[in-house]
């Protein structure tokens, strides 16, 4: 597992919770508290857990709403992490083969494939950028739509042994 994405009624109050009482250090925070990534105690992961806020908010946020657990606090997904992203490519394939595909998306700092379980529910197989490439990417939420293909071209030469 690489990190569990909560939808919160309150991000900042969330923030506050996980900063304060359990150590985790906050990595990206976005303007009007929609959402924020933080990282573990130790942890030398990117991020270990995202909150995304389901609180109304003027500036269009009903359709991302509807992708991220209909607008209820709860758990929106959980990530596994994959070893490569020629596994990552596998994974899609199998998503895509099962019809149940939703997108491949990069997050900078992360390639993602997304897919739905038979309950509805969403779940990530992404791949960690290696962490010296990250940049400024590190503070920056990055949700685009991925060529998986050139990103395997890519980092094939970044990542060679």
């Amino acid at each position: 597992m690489n990190h569990v994405v909560l939808n919160v009624g309150d991000v900042e109050a969330t923030v506050n919770f996980y900063r304060d009482v359990l150590d985790f250090s906050l990595i990206i925070e976005s303007p009007k508290n929609r959402y924020a990534f933080l990282r573990a105690p130790g942890s030398e992961n990117h991020h270990d857990l995202a909150l995304f806020s389901v609180k109304d908010d003027p500036d269009g946020a009903e359709k991302r709403r509807a992708s991220y657990g209909g607008g209820r606090v709860g758990l929106h997904h959980v990530a596994w992490q994959a070893g490569s992203l020629d596994e990552l490519e596998e994974y899609r394939a199998r998503f895509e083969k099962a019809g149940c595909l939703i997108s491949v998306m990069d997050h900078g700092t992360n390639k993602s494939v997304y897919g739905v379980d038979p309950d509805g529910l969403d779940v990530e197989i992404m791949w960690l950028v290696p962490q010296e490439l990250w940049g400024e990417m590190e503070h920056v939420a990055i949700a685009e739509l991925m060529d998986l293909d050139a990103e395997r071209v890519k980092y094939a030469a970044l990542v060679a042994d």
